[in-house]
């Protein structure tokens, strides 16, 4: 069991539990396929950069196991940002002592086509590196997660260097706060940026770097 920083990710996709919505027709929620990423494998390593978010800070956490390629973390951060503590402070999984936020028992699927979330937030394929503008996927409340963008040039700037990226957006229906999630990834990479903006216009964006990649 080894220490992972990159868990501000977890902590943050965790939001998104239980905001759900109203579907006037069954949608299928898909499962990533594909090989497993090593960036998903217990002990992995990585970080999340939170230097321009206020009162966000004091990430850590670890990788308890890997259950048949499905990565299961235990994640803490100290948040005293209002909008955030008060917006995650209620959410099933997500306890808090004084202003230490501790999330566990979330499962993420990581493998070479991409990122699927299983537990702790709301499940379905967060992005599959092959995907084309326009391509969706369902989550199990309902919520759509939708690639806006594919780039052809390496035209995202990201530790160090520009690279390309697959950008997934997914607009929240919930009463509590969060109105939209961005994610961008890359296919050698793995995730690489997430953005959460609430309805009173509070955005807040973390440059992932993980250690592994594919």
């Amino acid at each position: 069991m080894k220490k992972i920083e990159y868990l501000l990710l977890i902590l943050f996709l965790v939001l998104t539990v239980g905001c759900k919505k109203e579907v006037e027709e069954i949608k299928t929620v898909e499962s990533i396929a594909g090989t497993p990423a090593t960036m998903g494998e217990s002990g992995a390593t990585g970080k999340v950069f939170g230097a321009n978010v206020s009162g966000v800070s004091d990430f850590s956490g670890s990788v308890t196991t890997n259950e048949a390629g499905v990565s299961v973390i235990t994640a803490t951060a100290k948040v005293t940002n209002p909008t955030i503590k008060n917006f995650i402070t209620n959410l099933p999984g997500v306890t808090f002592n004084g202003d230490m936020a501790t999330v566990t028992d979330v499962k993420i699927k990581a493998t070479n086509e991409g990122f699927e979330s299983i537990k702790g937030f709301d499940p379905g394929i967060i992005v599959k590196y092959s995907s084309a503008v326009g391509d969706k996927y369902y989550t199990k409340s309902g919520n759509e997660r939708t690639v806006t963008a594919v780039s052809t040039t390496n035209d995202y700037s990201w530790d160090g260097m520009n690279i390309k990226v697959i950008k997934v957006e997914e607009n929240i229906q919930a009463k509590n706060g969060l109105s939209k999630v961005t994610y961008w990834a890359n296919h050698k990479w793995g995730m690489v940026g997430l953005e959460l903006k609430f309805t009173d216009g509070t955005i807040a964006k973390f440059p992932i770097v993980l250690d592994e990649h594919n």
